[in-house]
C-alpha cells in the first residue's frame, strides 16, 4: 500500500500553485490563510481528502484538480464552522473569523465553494461532456450542510439519528472521494478497488 503521506506532500506544492494562481491579491492572501493559517509557520490540515483521491487516482493534472476542489470546498465548511462554533483558533491560529471578519467569513466561503465549482466544471468539460463531478459534489455538499443543520436544530434524538448525522456531515466529502475517482480515467484499479467500497 503506498503512503498516503507522499500524496499529502504532493497536495501541499498543488495547493500553493493555485493559490498562488489567485489574480486578487486579497482573495490570495485570504485562502493562504484558510490553509496555512500566518504562514510563518505554516499550520497545513490533514488534506486526507485531497490526498487519498491522489493515492485512488493515477497520474495527471486532472487527479490535482479535483482533489484541490474537494479540500476547498471542506476548507470552506472549516471556517463557517469555526464562525457559527464561536471557535477562536483553528490549529493553534486565530480563525478566519477572528482575523477579518464575520461576514467576511461568510462571503469568502462562497468565493471558494464557486472556484472549486468552477474547477469541477473544467473537469466535466474536458471529459465526456457529462457534469458527474458537478451533481457528485453538489450532492455531497447537500447531504453535509443538511446533516449540519440538523445537529444546530438538534433534530437527533436516538444513537441511529445521531450515527446517521454523522456518516452525512463527515462521511459525505469522503464518499465524493471515491465517486471523483471513479471519474479520472487513469485511476489505478488496484489502489482503487481497496478503498472505494470502504469510502461508500
Amino acid at each position: 500500500m503506498l503512503s498516503i503521506d507522499k500524496f499529502r506532500y504532493e497536495l501541499q506544492n498543488e495547493i500553493e500553485i493555485f493559490i498562488n494562481s489567485i489574480s486578487d491579491e486579497q482573495q490570495r492572501n485570504q485562502m493562504r490563510f484558510v490553509f496555512c493559517g500566518d504562514c510563518k509557520t505554516p499550520t497545513w490540515g490533514s488534506l486526507a481528502r485531497g490526498s487519498l483521491l491522489l493515492l485512488l487516482s493515477g497520474g495527471g493534472s486532472v487527479r490535482n484538480l479535483l482533489a484541490i476542489a474537494i479540500e476547498v470546498i471542506h476548507h470552506a465548511s472549516l471556517i463557517v464552522d469555526d464562525q457559527i462554533d464561536k471557535a477562536h483558533t483553528r490549529r493553534g491560529k486565530a480563525a478566519f473569523w477572528v482575523k477579518y471578519s464575520p461576514e467576511e467569513c461568510i462571503l469568502f466561503s462562497h468565493v471558494m465553494v464557486s472556484m472549486a465549482i468552477t474547477d469541477l466544471v473544467t473537469f466535466d468539460r474536458s471529459h465526456d461532456g457529462v457534469n458527474h463531478a458537478q451533481s457528485y459534489t453538489l450532492e455531497a455538499m447537500r447531504h453535509m450542510f443538511d446533516a449540519e443543520l440538523e445537529s444546530r436544530q438538534m433534530l437527533f434524538y436516538n444513537l441511529e439519528i445521531y450515527l446517521s448525522r454523522a456518516r452525512r456531515k463527515t462521511g459525505s466529502l469522503y464518499g465524493l472521494v471515491g465517486q471523483l475517482a471513479g471519474l479520472i480515467p487513469t485511476t489505478v484499479i488496484s489502489n482503487r478497488n481497496s478503498c472505494v467500497s470502504a469510502l461508500q
